[in-house]
């Protein structure tokens, strides 16, 4: 899985590379927590799990001791991101498979219960910090993750990326926040 900060808002999918993709802003990406890509503003880090195929958690984690950070959710209004694309520019409309005041460690810990496995997202959410993962908008500081739940419709047989942009102002960012995410990596992940 790769993560890149994209400067400039992107719009639909071209086949092959994500249409308006610009100039990129390296970022620190890494493969750990679970397997969930990185991607570091300011003082916060945005780490992307997948959940399952088409369907990603997003936490805010606070990084510096000194600073805090508000956080808007990104499930608040799915209607203005932009879609999750494939590299044959396939674009696919966020939405939300939880009701509004479910917590995601409860909706995700249903799927973790119920025998599905997800290895990857019980290490992940038990790395967080004790008693200080919450969803919804609000302060993210080194004690305190802030999570979000997306999801998209399942991606073409034959796709292999899966990208998605999410906007950074929601972390107090600028620009856009690009997840890149290898379709049998993930699918192999997420495999009961």
């Amino acid at each position: 899985m790769r993560a890149v900060m994209v400067v400039g808002l992107l719009s639909g999918c071209a086949a092959g590379v994500p249409s308006g993709r610009g100039p990129v802003v390296p970022v620190t990406a890494g493969e750990g927590g679970g397997g969930g890509d990185r991607v570091r503003v300011g003082p916060v880090e945005v780490i992307a799990v997948p959940v399952d195929r088409s369907q990603f958690m997003f936490w805010v984690v606070g990084r510096d001791q000194t600073r805090v950070t508000q956080f808007r959710p990104w499930s608040d209004d799915v209607s203005r991101l932009p879609p999750m694309c494939d590299e044959f520019g396939n674009a696919y409309p966020a939405g939300v498979s939880f009701l509004p005041g479910t917590r995601i460690r409860e909706s995700v810990g249903q799927a973790i219960s119920s025998g599905s496995g997800l290895p990857h997202v019980r290490e992940f959410l038990d790395a967080l910090p004790p008693g200080g993962a919450l969803d919804g908008p609000g302060q993210v500081t080194a004690a305190a993750a802030r999570g979000d739940l997306l999801s998209y419709p399942p991606p073409a047989p034959a796709a292999k990326r899966m990208i998605v942009r999410l906007p950074a102002a929601n972390v107090g960012g600028t620009g856009v926040l690009t997840f890149e995410f290898d379709a049998a990596r993930v699918a192999a992940m997420v495999a009961p």
